[in-house]
């Protein structure tokens, strides 16, 4: 999107389409790394049948639990969308 931003003339072209629900996935992969211990997640958010955002990144910090690491990426994804 900031490569969009700063070139003009370029840009996404969305078709009309009656469905523009907002739909977001994200997966968490907890402690993949026997190493560093620390989870790597990944979120994509959808309008309609278009990606709009994706991001994959590992945790900076080693989650305690699954449930632990899932609430944070659901937080990244909550502020990405706002």
């Amino acid at each position: 999107m900031r490569y969009l931003k700063g070139v003009p003339g370029k840009g996404l072209y969305y078709h009309p389409s009656p469905h523009l629900d907002i739909v977001k996935y994200y997966n968490v992969d907890w402690v993949s790394d026997p190493i560093d211990r620390r989870s790597t997640t990944g979120y994509c958010n959808f309008v309609g049948v278009y990606l709009v955002t994706w991001r994959c990144k590992k945790q900076n910090v080693v989650a305690r639990s699954s449930a632990e690491a899932e609430y944070k990426v659901m937080a990244h994804t909550a502020c990405d969308l706002m």
